[in-house]
Parts: structure tokens; sequence; C-alpha cells
């Protein structure tokens, strides 16, 4: 009864294959923290793992870039564009007219926040991202990642 080894491969198989699809090199952290009079920042931080970067919101390619998406919300008005802070690091390479910029290990993103009205609300959006891994040169398709915050007016 030869049947074991043979179900066992592919067993073997079949987990080597789900945890290929199942990577998530990054791994993001929502806050917020009140600066004055109705006045937030949304704080969003980006873990990379070793051997995998992730690109920036001006990514030089459209994409691959970042991209934040918030769902509108009557109390609140976004100030401003997020703006990212990291050790941000550029390819270029005139050869193939590419112009990448991307981070490794983190990245923190900002989004200044003004409520229009005394109240309790929730931010919510989604974060679209591509990263890729330095040592086969491969991307993983683009994630989306939703994200709901409470705001508490204090």
């Amino acid at each position: 009864m030869k049947k074991p080894p043979l179900l066992l491969f592919m067993l073997i198989l079949l987990s080597m294959y789900s945890h290929a699809q199942l990577q998530n090199p990054v791994k993001w952290n929502f806050a917020i923290k009140k600066q004055g009079e109705k006045i937030y920042e949304l704080q969003i931080k980006a873990s990379i793992e070793p051997g995998w970067h992730l690109y920036s919101q001006n990514a030089g390619d459209d994409l691959m870039a970042t991209v934040f998406t918030f769902t509108p919300n009557p109390l609140i008005k976004l100030e401003g564009k997020v703006k990212e802070s990291g050790d941000l690091k550029t390819l270029n390479d005139p050869k193939l007219r590419l112009h990448l910029n991307y981070y490794y290990e983190q990245v923190d993103f900002i989004q200044k926040i003004r409520m229009k009205a005394n109240g309790n609300t929730v931010i919510k959006g989604i974060v679209s991202y591509v990263v890729c891994n330095d040592k086969d040169e491969k991307c993983l398709t683009t994630k989306k990642i939703p994200f709901s915050i409470a705001i508490a007016a204090k």
C-alpha cells in the first residue's frame, strides 16, 4: 500500500502553496492622536519584513504607489494630503527609464484631520499597496487593507 506517501507528498505541496498565497510582509498599525481643539492626526505605521520593500505614495509608477482612500464623513475634513516619513530609497535606471521610490523596514504616514463639529465619529478608509521581494525581485499583487478608527470628542 503506497498511497500514504503520495498523500503526504500532496499535503506538503498544498501546505507550501497555501503559505505562498498568504504572504503578508507588511503589518499595519492605525492610531489617532489629538493635536488641539478639533484637530487630530491619523497615524499609520507600516512595518515591513526584512527583504521586502513598500512603495511610496509617489512611487514613480502609479501601479506601484501606496494609496489612501478615505470614506466621506460629514463630521471630518481632511487637512492636506497624507504625509510620509521614513528612509526613502530611490532606484534610478536610465536604460529602463525607471525612477522608483520605496521604503524598507518602516514608514509612517500622517493625515491631519479637522472635526467640523463636536461629537464622536469614525474615520474609515482603505490603504492599497504593493510590496516586492528583493531576493527574487517579485512583487505580490496589490493588497487592500480596510481601516476604521474611532475619534472620541473630549
